[in-house]
């Protein structure tokens, strides 16, 4: 199976590209920058040559879906942080976070990907209401819904994962 695997670069990223290529799997990384492969793989003992890449940005609608054309699957990784300010203020956080997951999510689910994977940040704690007190609702401690944009409930390896944990 050939994922495209978003925020490959970065630290769980990087470790989900080792562990899906460990798993058999062909990679194809969409990355802003890659120059960025080399440091970010090499810790893995992967190379950029081990795995295709597609660059583009999440917020390019366009460059999802080229990156997206040939593959199978989909693990969208891929966010933006700062420690500098507070993250819910920053419009660039909210388009990539927010709509940059829409995006890939959308492009996924009507090119019939087949699984989704959303691998969440911290976005998945906040509230609507920055100023209120910060309450688990789930047993991961974020916000606890279902969703589902993909037909099927199987993981990468074929694993049944219909079950709630």
């Amino acid at each position: 199976m050939k994922v495209l695997i978003t925020g490959g670069t970065g630290f769980v990223g990087s470790h989900t590209v080792a562990a899906v290529a460990a798993a058999g799997h062909r990679v194809k990384l969409f990355v802003r920058n890659p120059d960025r492969m080399g440091p970010a793989l090499k810790p893995h003992g992967l190379s950029p040559g081990d795995c295709e890449h597609a660059v583009g940005d999440v917020n390019d609608t366009a460059a999802i879906r080229r990156a997206l054309h040939d593959c199978e699957a989909v693990i969208h990784a891929g966010s933006a942080y700062a420690y500098a300010l507070p993250f819910w203020r920053s419009s660039a956080l909210m388009k990539t976070n927010v709509n940059g997951t829409a995006s890939v999510l959308r492009g996924a689910h009507e090119m019939r990907m087949d699984p989704i994977v959303y691998v969440s940040s911290s976005w998945a704690i906040v509230q609507s209401k920055p100023t209120e007190p910060w309450r688990p609702t789930s047993a991961s401690g974020g916000k606890s819904t279902t969703a589902s944009t993909s037909p099927s409930t199987r993981g990468l390896g074929g694993e049944d994962c219909s079950r709630e944990a």
